[in-house]
């Protein structure tokens, strides 16, 4: 008898099910596609609203299904492994027992019993290594399911992310502003002093190894950036300054990148705003979330860049973030991660940046009064300026 595989005497049992297919996804996205192209601008924010929720959807249960990849991939990547030693723990058993049937023959001339046991026992083994092989492909095949509807989520996703381009391309630019104004902005997350500032707007310690807040003892100041950091590693600009691609006002670039990319401090600087009201992905025409007014979850900074201050401003991030007002981070911290919150039509971080004309203190005092991202610029025209900053292309400088 030939045994080529092997035995795993017992195993754990297999909870997985098939992966989930959500039947409607794709008639709705039929319909909302169809609505995206068709409504006028009264509707647009509701149309907008529903492909944003279809679009949670999706990436909530795109990350259940990782999970339950995940865990099956351990399950058989273990099982592998027992195996492989298994196989080499019988091989050297079959060799056993053919070197002890060979000393019987030539003993013996009829079949000995001394052999009956060992062998029924080989013939066990591979019963249940055929029953353990049976489970192993279970599993394989409850892999491929969920990739499958992984993939056909991923094929939805995109086209989400379209019809919402879509809608952003017919009402969003020109007609319906990025941000408004009139909306109250929360004072617990807006900087609370400007006592202890710092000279460069930044700030670095040998012995800590986190950010901490502008009143810290034990901070020392830290020399101006000499250049601007890339603030995304991996991203493209989908919208640069002044004005979309199709026309329209646009007074910041757009980065496109993954959702949940970490987003760095492009210089030593000083939090002024750090607010997360908003859910990470749930952005939408017309959302107007956030501070300022449709701006999602926002954060508001201070750099210094060769003895320069600029102000730069983030919205439509995730909630995911990793500094508070007051705080003074050291340029490449992580200050959130990307995602796609407020009057969004999908994943990207809108940057505005400012070269301010008077001192740091000066410049927060005057923030403290009204969080005004805009730095006196207003929000109406490109290229303005203040008795406090001039609105740039962050495309010159970042």
């Amino acid at each position: 008898m030939r045994i080529s595989q092997f035995l795993v005497c017992f195993f754990l049992p297999f909870s997985f099910g098939s992966a989930p297919v959500q039947t409607d996804w794709w008639a709705r996205l039929h319909t909302l596609e169809t609505q995206a192209e068709t409504c006028d601008i009264h509707h647009a924010s509701s149309v907008s609203k529903d492909l944003s929720k279809l679009y949670q959807e999706i990436l909530s249960q795109k990350e259940t299904i990782q999970i339950q990849k995940d865990q099956i991939e351990d399950q058989l990547q273990e099982q592998k492994n027992d195996l492989l030693q298994q196989k080499k723990k019988i091989q050297r058993q079959k060799d056993q027992i053919a070197i002890e049937l060979l000393k019987n023959q030539r003993t013996y001339p009829v079949f000995s019993n001394d052999l009956q046991n060992p062998l029924q026992s080989l013939v066990t083994q591979c019963g249940q290594y055929q029953s353990l092989q049976e489970q192993v492909q279970k599993l394989e095949k409850q892999w491929e399911s969920f990739q499958t509807t992984s993939q056909d989520m991923d094929k939805i996703q995109k086209r989400v992310e379209s019809a919402q381009k879509d809608l952003w391309l017919r009402f969003g630019k020109g007609q319906t502003p990025e941000f408004k104004t009139g909306q109250t902005f929360d004072s617990f997350q807006i900087i609370q002093g400007t006592q202890d500032l710092p000279v460069f707007g930044g700030v670095h310690a040998n012995d800590w190894q986190v950010p901490y807040t502008c009143l810290s003892p034990q901070a020392s100041i830290a020399q101006t950036s000499p250049f601007f950091q890339n603030m995304i590693s991996v991203s493209t600009i989908s919208a640069g300054t002044w004005q979309y691609p199709q026309g329209g006002l646009h007074l910041g670039m757009d980065l496109a990148s993954n959702l949940y990319s970490e987003v760095s401090a492009p210089a030593n600087g000083i939090i002024l705003y750090a607010d997360t009201p908003c859910d990470s992905v749930g952005g939408y025409l017309g959302n107007w979330e956030g501070w300022p007014y449709g701006g999602g979850n926002t954060i508001c900074m201070i750099v210094s860049v060769q003895e320069q201050l600029y102000a730069i401003s983030l919205a439509h991030l995730s909630n995911e973030f990793y500094v508070q007002a007051g705080q003074q981070v050291h340029q490449g911290d992580v200050l959130a991660l990307s995602g796609n919150s407020g009057n969004s039509s999908g994943p990207h971080t809108h940057v505005e940046v400012f070269e301010i004309h008077v001192s740091l203190e000066e410049a927060v005092t005057y923030f403290m009064n009204q969080a005004d991202f805009a730095f006196g610029c207003g929000w109406d025209a490109p290229a303005t300026s203040s008795a406090i900053a001039t609105r740039l292309r962050p495309e010159t400088v970042l």
